[in-house]
C-alpha cells in the first residue's frame, strides 16, 4: 500500500504510540516507543535531544517505525522504513506536543 492510501492514513491517525528502531554508532539495535502525530505525510515524534534514540539517528538516520493498532481487537501493525532527523524548531515541537 502507498503511504497516502486512505486506509494507511486512517490506521496511523488512530494510533498514538509508535516504536522506532535505530542503530547506535557501534551497531547496537534499540527500539523505543514514542508518542507521535502525523503532519503533512510525516510522522513527528517527541524526544529529548540527549536521548539515545536521537544520538543513534545522528550516527545513522536509517530507521524502522512500527505502528500498531491501539484500540479494540485489531492486531494489525504497519512497518515503515525510512530516514529520520532530529528537529528542534519550536514550530515542530508545537505541532507534536500541543
Amino acid at each position: 500500500m502507498k503511504p497516502e492510501a486512505p486506509e494507511v492514513v486512517a490506521f496511523i491517525d488512530r494510533a498514538m504510540v509508535a516504536r522506532i528502531a535505530t542503530r547506535s554508532a557501534r551497531g547496537t539495535p534499540q527500539i523505543m516507543p514514542l508518542w507521535f502525530v502525523r503532519a503533512k505525510g510525516k510522522l513527528l515524534m517527541t524526544n529529548n535531544e540527549t536521548s539515545p534514540t536521537v544520538r543513534n539517528i545522528a550516527a545513522d538516520p536509517r530507521v524502522v517505525v512500527v505502528v500498531e493498532a491501539d484500540r479494540g481487537n485489531d492486531s494489525r501493525c504497519l512497518r515503515i522504513a525510512g530516514t529520520a532527523r532530529f528537529r528542534s524548531e519550536r514550530s515542530t515541537l508545537t505541532r507534536t506536543v500541543l
